[in-house]
């Protein structure tokens, strides 16, 4: 399977997150502390060096106040422009 870190949509993603978060106004420092995790978890999600789980990734949402269904419909969004950019994803056994 791809690398999901350094994919195209990897760091889309990342980015995304990223935006979100300061689209609430909120700093890394302070969504770590929101989190109850050291702020160099929040920068190595953002900096693809560290991806989320689903659970993780549902408490991340929850801690910007956002729907994390946003950031499954960006990312099916991103694979469709992508699918016509570039024909098909192709998975690697």
């Amino acid at each position: 399977m791809m690398n999901a870190l350094n994919s195209h949509n990897g760091r889309n993603f990342a980015s995304w997150l990223k935006q979100q978060r300061k689209l609430k106004g909120v700093t890394s420092v302070e969504l770590a502390k929101l989190l109850d995790v050291p702020q160099s978890l929040v920068s190595k999600v953002e900096n693809c060096n560290r991806r989320l789980d689903v659970v993780e990734y549902y408490y991340y949402c929850c801690a910007l106040g956002i729907n994390p269904c946003d950031g499954i419909i960006y990312l099916n969004n991103q694979n469709r422009v992508n699918n016509l950019r570039f024909g098909y994803i192709k998975f690697e056994k």
